[in-house]
């Protein structure tokens, strides 16, 4: 895991070495010698920074310089961390100092905000290589120690798509809101618009990258979604983008949560009414567990991109010819087909097709449904005659 620190120090200039060696721990620290630019950084809408380390003394502000340091700056930067606390956003914070006036007992600032800090030392000193390791070990610990951390950790897989920079820290934050309710405070959530946006962030992703045809609008998800899938009647991937063995997974939950998203009295599956019946959040668990796992293939997908690993030609057009004419019949089981091929029972419905009209069948591929021993290829797409 990726730690992310801000340190305020006016002279972390000095401290190259000290900064690489955090990096060879995975702590990346962000430095600056004031407490007004570390703020700023601090009090952005999405908080970039695990943990914050601060020196005993520094500037206030940027246009101090030289010898013009105090505790001021400290206090300052204290109480807005502790202000944050009391909005319940948690982020640990470390005194890390050399200044031995500081470090006294009689120091005010220190008695007054040091209780509040972290780690296992009141202060760490600068000018003791053991407490360096001790500090970046504290750093650590104390981050890990968070729920929403404990959480990425828990899902780092599905989390290594906002980690590599993929989907927003927006998008990640809504995930980790989402399993905050479910899995710490136990609430129960049926937010399927929210489960739906993070599959839209993954989509836009997917067509900023090419990996689907432009003329499929990004804002068709089913039809951008089927493609990924490898399910469009128009084209066919050179190598499938997701496993198999989750690929039709994700295409039933995509249709539960889209359903799930909406408020039409013609939604076929009517998740809404169900969802309201129950008690529990069961089906939303599910849900939300499966969209982990797309989150995951995601990543997966886009890394392979980025390091050049898939082919020039990721798909192929399906050109349509004339396969096999004959009439649309119904078996026993209520299946539909024509000669040797299956027949989408819904599309038969939804368009309202009857029984004996004749079809041109386009194109097709292997049935991997319970039918296939009956009919061994599936009709992809049919014209009626």
């Amino acid at each position: 895991m990726e730690y992310k620190i801000l340190w305020f120090d006016d002279l972390h200039h000095r401290f190259e070495i000290f900064k690489n060696r955090a990096s060879q721990q995975g702590i990346h620290i962000t430095a600056v010698t004031n407490a007004k630019d570390g703020l700023k950084l601090l009090m952005k809408p999405i908080l970039d920074f695990n943990a914050i380390i601060i020196d005993g003394l520094f500037y206030t502000d940027a246009d101090k310089e030289g010898d013009n340091v105090n505790d001021d700056a400290f206090g300052e930067v204290a109480k807005v961390l502790g202000n944050l606390k009391a909005q319940n956003i948690i982020i640990p914070w470390f005194i890390y100092s050399g200044e031995p006036g500081f470090m006294s007992d009689d120091n005010y600032s220190l008695k007054l905000f040091s209780s509040e800090s972290y780690g296992s030392k009141k202060v760490y000193d600068k000018n003791k290589p053991s407490d360096e390791i001790l500090l970046f070990n504290d750093i650590k610990s104390e981050i890990n120690s968070i729920p929403k951390t404990q959480l990425k950790l828990k899902y780092s897989d599905a989390f290594a798509v906002f980690h590599n920079g993929h989907l927003s820290q927006m998008d990640a934050n809504t995930l980790l809101n989402i399993l905050i309710d479910v899995e710490i405070e136990n609430k129960v959530n049926n937010d399927f618009l929210c489960l739906r946006k993070l599959i839209e962030s993954a989509i836009d992703v997917a067509h900023s990258k090419d990996l689907i045809p432009a003329n499929l609008s990004s804002d068709n998800l089913n039809a951008s979604f089927t493609f990924l899938c490898n399910k469009h009647s128009n084209y066919k991937l050179t190598i499938p983008y997701f496993n198999t063995a989750v690929r039709d997974l994700f295409s039933v939950f995509l249709k539960i949560i889209q359903d799930a998203s909406h408020k039409k009295e013609s939604l076929e599956l009517k998740v809404e009414n169900y969802v309201s019946s129950q008690t529990n959040n069961y089906l939303f668990k599910s849900c939300l567990y499966s969209v982990l796992d797309m989150l995951s293939a995601f990543n997966i997908l886009f890394e392979k991109f980025d390091n050049l690993e898939l082919p020039n030609q990721k798909w192929e057009e399906l050109v349509p010819t004339d396969l096999f004419k004959g009439k649309i019949d119904q078996d026993e089981e209520n299946n539909y087909f024509c000669g040797d091929y299956v027949l989408s029972y819904n599309y038969v419905q939804q368009q309202n097709l009857q029984i004996g009209q004749d079809i041109i069948i386009t194109t097709q591929k292997e049935n991997t449904s319970r039918t296939k021993a009956k009919y061994p290829k599936f009709a992809v797409t049919f014209e009626i005659i």
